[in-house]
């Protein structure tokens, strides 16, 4: 049996460096409750999973939220010149470690276990999986062999991720579930304040 292991990209929570595009709605001190809340609810719909899991941070440096998940995820520093970097960094840790692994950001509210098991069990006859963006990036991928190439020339942050992206995949074995939403601008946390009204009581 194969094993797996989930990966979570977070931010540090750091005032005035987390939901910056947020901060003429919400504020600073907003934005770091809200990136808060989002961290501590992808870590808590990882937990429910069973799968192993660990976090990835910009800095590892002493924050509540950070110590309280590390007592349950391995704490990992997240490596690279751009995220292409940190992400193949990451899988280069994981596939170490175990036969599978399933990388997600902090910023997609409405991943559930059931998207971690379809990309698990996506994987079995499939070399890579991912979950897009509504907004052009992707929000999950997962992959049981490295490729640094899918992690290259990549305008990160922009609406161009994903398009890019299918152009490094084409003639990979590649899975792709229905796309979700994420948090990143205004009509975002409209949204959310209207599915999981709890994450916005900032």
């Amino acid at each position: 049996m194969s094993s797996t292991v989930i990966i979570q990209f977070a931010k540090h929570p750091t005032l005035g460096q987390v939901k910056t595009r947020l901060q003429d709605t919400l504020g600073e001190e907003g934005c770091l409750s809200l990136h808060e809340n989002l961290v501590q609810h992808t870590a808590n719909q990882i937990a429910l999973t069973g799968f192993r899991s660990a976090l990835f941070v910009t800095e590892i440096k002493s924050h509540p939220l950070i110590d309280r998940l590390a007592c349950s995820m391995s704490l990992m520093v997240q490596e690279g010149d751009d995220l292409g970097e940190r992400m193949y960094g990451a899988f280069q840790w994981g596939l170490d470690h175990y036969d599978r692994v399933i990388l997600v950001g902090s910023d997609c509210p409405v991943i559930t276990p059931k998207h971690y098991e379809m990309a698990d069990s996506a994987l079995d006859n499939n070399d890579f999986c991912f979950i897009p963006a509504e907004d052009g990036g992707y929000v999950l991928v997962a992959a049981k062999k490295l490729d640094a190439e899918i992690f290259k020339g990549i305008n990160w942050g922009t609406a161009q991720v994903w398009q890019q992206t299918q152009e490094k995949l084409k003639g990979k074995s590649v899975a792709v579930l229905d796309s979700l939403w994420d948090v990143d601008r205004c009509e975002d946390f409209i949204r959310l304040k209207q599915t999981i009204p709890s994450l916005c009581v900032l």
